[in-house]
């Protein structure tokens, strides 16, 4: 049967995931990520490749102190762990994600462990003010003068279930593909000649009604 999906994509700047696929997350871990400094941090690490506590505190705007405190907190649950060096300067410390793409949540695993119900309803919360504040901020102010760039896509579709789900993993690999390539990008580059910027893209496929 097929159903009316709708995509959204939305592109936008932001001045601000043991290297397999993911990070399986259980409670612990959960709640670890879910601190909203941390979130920030994995975020533009994630975007970057590797990076320092200093490059982070400038990309997110927080103090050097708490970034390196939050780092810990990140490797203490298998989040993070330290990268090769970028640089000759052997006082800086390089961290990166474990996993190349991330976190992945299984609700059925976390809800089976003391607590985890509780845990995947602050989630839920949290990753919805989240998504409320990136909203308001895209569609908040008029950007037709950035020079930056400032895109939104929405696209309603029929589509079965299967071909729902094949069309969400397309534009996975897509933003996917362009992730590596900016990371790759990064690290080749020197801070004199690196002009790159952290662009956050989101991605919705979903049932445009509760039909069927």
């Amino acid at each position: 049967m097929r159903k009316t999906c709708c995509a959204t994509f939305l592109a936008y700047l932001l001045g601000l995931r043991r290297m397999g696929r993911y990070v399986d997350a259980d409670a612990r871990i959960l709640k670890a990520a879910a601190h909203p400094i941390r979130h920030d941090i994995a975020y533009e690490l994630f975007a970057r490749g590797s990076g320092t506590a200093t490059e982070l505190a400038s990309a997110i705007g927080q103090p050097v102190n708490s970034v390196s405190f939050h780092l810990r907190q990140l490797a203490a649950v298998g989040l993070v762990e330290e990268a090769p060096r970028r640089s000759s300067d052997g006082r800086q410390r390089w961290w990166k994600m474990t996993a190349s793409e991330g976190l992945r949540v299984r609700s059925e695993r976390v809800r089976a462990e003391p607590g985890g119900e509780v845990t995947l309803r602050v989630r839920r919360r949290h990753a919805s003010a989240w998504w409320t504040a990136v909203v308001q901020r895209f569609f908040g102010d008029d950007h037709s003068k950035d020079p930056r760039v400032w895109v939104s896509r929405d696209v309603p579709m029929r589509l079965t279930d299967d071909e729902a789900a094949e069309c969400a993993q397309e534009l996975y690999e897509v933003l996917q593909r362009w992730t590596t390539r900016g990371q790759a990008a990064e690290a080749s580059a020197s801070s004199s000649e690196n002009a790159r910027r952290t662009y956050l893209a989101l991605a919705l496929v979903f049932p445009r009604t509760d039909e069927g």
